[in-house]
């Protein structure tokens, strides 16, 4: 994804925001798609700038209208935590922020068992781990290694990925307890 796509998620941007459009949550939505390009060139820290706008946007039609762009916020929460995490250690306690509010819009959304919360419970467990935080990193991703086995099955890739990371937190919890001897 090269120049030419942000040059047109940026135009598209400009003409939502010129003509109106579908009003705020269209400008939050154009903003979303210019970050979404950005964070893909790995360009993170300009894609934060417009995640933030994206989410400020949603955030106050939130406030209006409380049910339409729940979902989108925690979406809007999860991309600028991708970002912040892709960013360094400087920017893990953001994005915590981040993935946790994703995580709380999801469950409360969908009911804790939705394979969409299983999704925010990994993401965040990833962090954690990167944290070293791997005792709440293995209790997040153990519960969604078991919605995703629920709700998906155990054949399902995104299942094995989970399986995966919960192998690796049990390994890095006994790497940190042999060196803690």
């Amino acid at each position: 994804m090269g120049e030419a796509a942000f040059e047109l998620a940026k135009a598209r941007l400009e003409l939502v925001k010129e003509h109106g459009g579908g009003g705020a949550a269209e400008v939050a939505a154009s903003h979303s798609d210019v970050a979404e390009v950005l964070k893909k060139q790995g360009r993170y820290e300009e894609a934060i700038g417009y995640y933030r706008v994206a989410l400020e946007e949603m955030e106050t039609i939130a406030e209006v209208d409380c049910a339409s762009p729940v979902p989108l916020l925690a979406s809007y929460h999860n991309n600028l935590a991708s970002c912040l995490k892709n960013l360094g250690h400087r920017h893990f306690s953001q994005a915590e922020v981040h993935y946790k509010h994703a995580l709380r819009i999801r469950e409360t959304q969908l009911g804790p068992g939705h394979a969409d919360v299983a999704t925010c419970k990994h993401n965040l467990a990833v962090m954690l781990q990167t944290m070293h935080r791997f005792e709440e990193a293995q209790t997040l991703a153990t519960s969604a290694l078991g919605i995703r086995q629920a709700q998906l099955g155990p054949d399902q890739a995104v299942t094995k990925v989970s399986q995966t990371l919960v192998e690796r937190l049990t390994k890095d919890i006994q790497r940190e307890q042999a060196a803690a001897r």
